[in-house]
């Protein structure tokens, strides 16, 4: 049996970056109201098979619209994927990353992939309605 102070940093981590295989899977689990509430959720140095990565997302609520930008990890995962979770009743309309438009997918269609170089920054622009 693994000790609470142990457990809570392992899911959270998990929250923000989860690897499966080659893939890596950021803010997958992040609660829809914890990026409803227009504050930020971010972490630096998460770590992963292929080096540290940051996440920044914050919502917008007035603008329907979610900001982001992702701090990619020194070596290229096979896939890197950004889930963006709307708030509760609401779908993703329209997605950028780095200014180019990107199609939402996976079973909830709140997930893209980002392909940018290893270690470089990419800026997410969402808008749900």
């Amino acid at each position: 049996c693994m000790p609470a102070q142990m457990t809570v940093p392992l899911l959270l981590r998990w929250m923000l970056a989860f690897d499966q295989g080659d893939e890596l899977f950021l803010a997958r689990a992040v609660p829809r109201h914890w990026l409803a509430s227009g504050k930020p959720v971010a972490a630096e140095g998460l770590p992963t098979p292929w080096g540290r990565v940051g996440l920044e997302l914050r919502c917008h609520p007035a603008g329907q619209r979610i900001d982001g930008e992702v701090l990619l990890p020194a070596r290229a995962p096979g896939r890197t994927w950004l889930t963006l979770r709307a708030p509760a009743g609401r779908t993703l309309r329209k997605v950028a990353v780095d200014g180019r438009e990107a199609e939402a997918e996976g079973p909830h269609r709140d997930r893209v992939g980002i392909g940018a170089a290893p270690g470089s920054r990419v800026r997410i622009q969402a808008f749900y309605g």
